[in-house]
């Protein structure tokens, strides 16, 4: 049975914080990597992934000079 660890006792998956689908893709495809051929949209999907990893995180929020709305009574 594999789980949140891999036959070779290697972490498949998180065991706390958040889990999403190129996460549960990552790990589904280095079990079943080694026993079924992946199609290449398959392939093309994890590249994708790894592309994304590797790119520094967008910045969220804008710079914006600190202003009040003239209902601001400080």
């Amino acid at each position: 049975i594999i789980g949140k660890h891999d036959l070779n006792r290697r972490r498949l998956f998180p065991v706390e914080g958040g889990m999403d689908i190129d996460i549960v893709t990552k790990g589904l495809a280095r079990v079943l990597d080694p026993l079924v051929p992946m199609p290449a949209k398959g392939k093309a999907r994890l590249s994708t992934i790894a592309l994304a990893d590797t790119a520094p995180p967008p910045k969220l929020f804008s710079s914006r000079t600190p202003n009040y709305c003239s209902g601001c009574p400080h």
